[in-house]
């Protein structure tokens, strides 16, 4: 196949007859092998089917490594060539094994099928927003933003959880609960005509461009320490200059909060003085302040150690039987 015969349009045609495709029916993506190979994320929706244009032997690796992002190594994917009027099929190959392939003249075309079952942020939208219909759900079309505050807060403790029993099957599982949640509230806001979805993804993409100009910009940085150092002046420059309050959640748990504070303040906490305040705590009148103090001195020492006390406590807890 050379270059002139991808440049025109008929092998599509090609590509739908032999496949049996109608692109109106379930849609069809078209992307081109050159512009594929320099993503990090494929700009795919892995629900329609999707032909991959110009794919040369140099170009294979790359498109492959893209692809595996959205799509499961053993996922099929079909090459073909273009033979007169009609798609040739060369052969199927799982996504894992096409980098294996080394029998390339000139370039190809890959013909991905969707996936076997619904697995992309449309889809999930879809869902989402048929719960909250006048023909969906009436517990989801009860729901507030402030009467799923609960539920939501208990989905990042089970995500915190499978963390740290480093339970990965499990974290997938929380990891769409959490999902789910965030498409619940941005379907309230839609419907209370608040934001869109688009424009919490666009101001998160935004953000993340402003705040990493060493990646997306021509900044020079020599160390993470100069990274962070450049986060804090954005952060700084987004507020007018002005150095921002503390945004620390009310909600956050005590002992990582205290740990956060104790990072912002640099405190400095020996263990000797960690020690002297748990002696003194035996003969204290108000042993709530004394205790508070000690754990605040506790959360301090472990974020100058770069440990993460919530985490260490909540494992040390989970193990202890009751």
């Amino acid at each position: 196949m050379n270059v002139s015969t991808l440049g025109s349009t008929h092998w599509v045609d090609m590509v739908c007859t032999a496949f049996k495709l109608d692109p109106l029916e379930r849609g069809l993506q078209i992307a081109d092998a050159n512009r594929l190979a320099h993503y990090h994320f494929p700009q795919l929706d892995p629900d329609i089917p999707a032909i991959i244009a110009r794919v040369s032997g140099a170009l294979t690796s790359d498109c492959k490594r893209v692809l595996m992002v959205l799509y499961p190594p053993e996922h099929l994917i079909t090459r073909l060539d273009a033979v007169g009027t009609s798609a040739q099929k060369i052969e199927t190959v799982r996504l894992a094994e096409l980098d294996q392939v080394t029998d390339f003249e000139g370039e190809r075309i890959w013909f991905v099928p969707p996936l076997a079952r619904p697995s992309s942020l449309n889809a999930l939208g879809e869902v989402v927003a048929h719960l909250r219909a006048p023909d969906g759900c009436p517990w989801d079309r009860a729901q507030t933003h402030q009467s799923l505050r609960k539920d939501f807060l208990e989905e990042c403790y089970e995500v915190l959880e499978t963390l740290d029993q480093e339970d990965i099957p499990h974290l997938r599982e929380e990891l769409g609960d959490l999902l789910l949640h965030i498409f619940l509230q941005t379907q309230i806001a839609v419907q209370a005509g608040e934001f869109l979805l688009t424009d919490v993804v666009a101001e998160i993409i935004a953000k993340l461009v402003r705040r990493h100009p060493h990646v997306f910009g021509d900044v020079k940085v020599n160390g993470l320490d100069e990274i962070v150092g450049n986060w804090e002046k954005i952060k700084q420059a987004e507020n007018g200059g002005k150095p921002k309050k503390s945004s620390l959640p009310r909600t956050l748990p005590a002992l990582a909060r205290a740990q956060k504070i104790a990072k912002r303040g640099k405190v400095r906490v020996r263990v000797k003085d960690i020690a002297a305040s748990v002696t003194r705590l035996a003969r204290a009148k108000h042993r709530d302040q004394v205790l508070g103090e000690v754990l605040f001195a506790l959360a301090a020492y472990a974020a100058a150690k770069q440990i993460d006390a919530e985490s260490a406590l909540r494992r040390v807890a989970g193990q202890t039987r009751v």
